[in-house]
C-alpha cells in the first residue's frame, strides 16, 4: 500500500521502498506519496517533500520503511490479520481503527475482540476497548505519527494473500501462532532450517553467524500487551 509504514529486521530498505530517515524526495518522481504527506516531515512543497524521521525510533538492528509505490489507501485491498497494528503518517484505510483506546460493544468488530476480550480495558461482557497507544508514541515517534489495528482481516493462523517479506515484522496485541512466522523472542535458529532468514540477518542479533543466528528479542521495545513477530517463510525482500 502506498505510504505504508513498516518494521523490517534488515539493514537495507527493499526496493520500491525507502528507509524513513528524513530525506528529500522529488515531487516529480514521486507525486501520489507526496500528495499523502505534504510538508509534514519537510520540503518546501514545491520541488520536494520529506519523509519522516524514524531512525531513533527503531529498534536496534531494525529499519522503518515506508513503502514508495503500491495501491492507494482508499482501495481497501490490503489483506492483513485481525489486529495487526500499524505506525502510519496516512489517512486511516478502511478496516482499521486508530489505537486511542476508544469503546465498542462486544457485537462490533467481532474479530478483534475474539484475540484481545477486556486486555485493554471493558468489562468483556457488555464492552471492550482498543489500545491506547498515544502516550508511547509521545515517547518515541515525531508528531503527525498514529498507530491503526486492523479491526477486520484473516485469522493470524491462515495463509496471506499476498505474502510478506521474509524478515518483515507486524506487531499484534496479543500471543498466538502466526502463520510463517516466529515471536521476536531472541530465540536461536539453525541455519539449515532457516537459509534465507540466515542470509539476511547473518548474527546481528546474535548467534555464530556459521550455523546459527539468532531472531531479535523486542519484548522491551514492543507497547505493552503486545508481541512482534517476524516473517521466516515468505518473499526475498529484493535489494534493488
Amino acid at each position: 500500500m502506498l505510504g505504508q509504514i513498516t518494521l523490517f529486521a534488515l539493514d537495507f530498505a527493499p526496493a520500491g521502498w525507502a528507509v524513513c530517515d528524513g530525506r528529500l524526495l522529488a515531487i516529480s518522481q514521486l507525486s501520489e506519496l507526496a500528495d499523502l504527506l505534504g510538508t509534514r516531515f519537510g520540503g518546501n512543497g514545491r520541488e520536494n517533500f520529506g519523509l519522516p524521521d524514524l531512525r531513533n525510533a527503531a529498534p536496534s538492528g531494525c529499519n522503518y520503511c515506508i513503502s514508495l509505490e503500491g495501491y492507494p489507501y482508499r482501495e481497501n485491498r490490503y489483506m492483513g490479520v485481525v489486529g495487526e497494528t500499524l505506525l502510519s503518517v496516512i489517512p486511516k484505510p478502511a478496516d482499521s481503527e486508530e489505537c486511542a483506546g476508544q469503546s465498542y460493544r462486544t457485537n462490533q468488530h467481532l474479530q478483534p475482540f475474539a484475540y484481545i476480550g477486556e486486555r485493554f480495558g471493558g468489562d468483556g461482557v457488555n464492552t471492550y476497548k482498543l489500545p491506547n497507544l498515544e502516550a508511547y508514541l509521545r515517547t518515541k515517534f515525531p508528531d503527525n505519527c498514529y498507530y491503526l489495528m486492523y479491526v477486520e482481516g484473516l485469522s493470524p493462523e491462515s495463509e496471506r494473500q499476498e505474502p510478506l517479506f521474509i524478515g518483515e515484522l507486524t506487531l499484534l496485541p496479543f500471543e498466538v501462532t502466526v502463520k510463517g512466522s516466529g515471536l521476536c523472542n531472541g530465540a536461536l535458529m539453525q541455519k539449515k532450517d532457516n537459509q534465507a532468514l540466515f542470509d539476511l540477518l547473518k548474527n546481528r542479533f546474535g548467534g555464530d553467524g556459521v550455523n546459527n543466528f539468532k531472531l531479535p528479542n523486542l519484548a522491551t521495545v514492543a507497547p505493552t500487551n503486545f508481541k512482534y513477530y517476524i516473517t521466516l517463510k515468505g518473499a526475498l525482500p529484493p535489494r534493488f
